[in-house]
């Protein structure tokens, strides 16, 4: 299962996530082919202060790992 990797002066430009202006999100590697039934994939995530968000649902497997700060369960 090849993967795809950007390269790394990609890895920082994260685009902002539409519906909040707080949020950035991007992928960085992943499988290169999406019809397969369990695709890998990694991806930066950062947070900034702001309004309140929800994060989404999903409907496969996830996990985070938090490099700077902290989140609050509710």
């Amino acid at each position: 299962m090849p993967f795809q990797v950007k390269d790394k002066s990609e890895r920082f430009k994260v685009p902002a996530f539409p519906e909040n202006p707080n949020v950035f999100f991007g992928d960085l590697l992943g499988t290169e082919r999406s019809n397969i039934s369990n695709p890998i994939v990694g991806a930066w995530f950062r947070m900034e202060k702001g309004p309140e968000a929800t994060p989404p649902m999903y409907e496969f497997d996830e996990f985070g790992v938090v490099i700077e700060g902290g989140l609050r369960s509710l």
